[in-house]
């Protein structure tokens, strides 16, 4: 039963996040929103997104339905491709935020911060910059990969080594300092922007709707975003051998952490007005298609 749980787990979020992220990107290309600097980390992160769901999951969940014989032969791989995807989607959701926080506290330096050679180098380097880390224990030149048999992972950061206190290290100075300044100064300029319509008799410009739209976006995406990976934490400081508490609890926990990687997706889609739309303009769009298919049948049968 425990088994059949872990399955359709792992299955049911392979299947809707890849579904989800593949309608994002999709709508987003369609809508031509790509081409604005402003969605160029969002398409990073909903690409990172997919290829987590569609390929890291499936991968390395794989010890779930591999024979005990093949699990170590996959094990440095399947760590590898988890926690590098894993770490690009982490930096990703920081630079969506630095993004916003650019466009909103220094709005005037936004085009140059962002030029397309600095948004090029950056983006080499979100996407070069773990891979090239977590190959490290794989090659096992620092560190190396542990499989895990309870949680069913193969880690590098299970010893308490160097390389795990590296990796830490960079999630806190590449992803929670910047979400975390960017979170607070957004919050800020929020409640300022607030006071200064206050004033104006509330007569708010294009601009100041468009702040306030992107200011609720990124904290919806971040709060979801770090609600769903709490329970997973604790769980692992409280019971990190997975005997104190039930099982199901440390797999409920593993399976929101996993479906962030799909609701946020849904969630900044959600908020962000520009590709809401462009989403809905896509389902016009293919149903308009699909009623012309079904009349062109339809007259063909006559």
């Amino acid at each position: 039963m425990e088994l059949l749980y872990q399955r359709i787990l792992f299955l049911g979020n392979v299947l809707v996040g890849t579904c989800v992220n593949i309608f994002a990107i999709v709508a987003i290309v369609y809508g031509k929103l790509h081409k604005q600097k402003s969605f160029t980390f969002v398409l990073s992160l909903f690409i990172s997104n997919l290829l987590f769901c569609s390929i890291g999951t499936p991968i390395s969940t794989s010890s779930v339905f591999l024979p005990e014989t093949q699990k170590d032969s996959l094990c440095p791989f399947s760590g590898f491709l988890i926690f590098s995807l894993s770490g690009i989607t982490y930096w990703s959701l920081a630079l969506v935020s630095i993004n916003r926080y650019v466009y909103i506290v220094h709005f005037t330096h936004f085009d140059a911060i962002f030029s397309r050679r600095n948004t090029g180098i950056i983006f080499i380097v979100t996407w070069l910059y773990y891979p090239i880390v977590f190959s490290l224990p794989m090659a096992e030149i620092w560190g190396h990969y542990d499989f895990v048999v309870n949680r069913h992972v193969c880690t590098p950061l299970a010893a308490n080594n160097g390389f795990r206190l590296f990796v830490l290290f960079s999630a806190f100075i590449f992803t929670g300092l910047p979400i975390t300044f960017s979170y607070i100064a957004i919050l800020w300029k929020a409640k300022k922007t607030a006071n200064r319509v206050e004033i104006a008799d509330r007569v708010i410009s294009i601009r100041q709707r468009r702040e306030r739209q992107l200011v609720q976006s990124v904290i919806a995406m971040i709060s979801v975003f770090v609600f769903l990976h709490i329970p997973f934490l604790i769980t692992n400081l409280v019971d990190s051998s997975m005997n104190a508490l039930d099982t199901w609890i440390h797999y409920s926990a593993l399976f929101l952490v996993i479906s962030s990687y799909w609701v946020n997706t849904i969630t900044y889609s959600f908020m962000n007005q520009q590709i809401k739309a462009s989403v809905v303009n896509l389902l016009r769009h293919l149903f308009k298609v699909e009623e012309t298919n079904l009349r062109r049948a339809n007259t063909g049968r006559i």
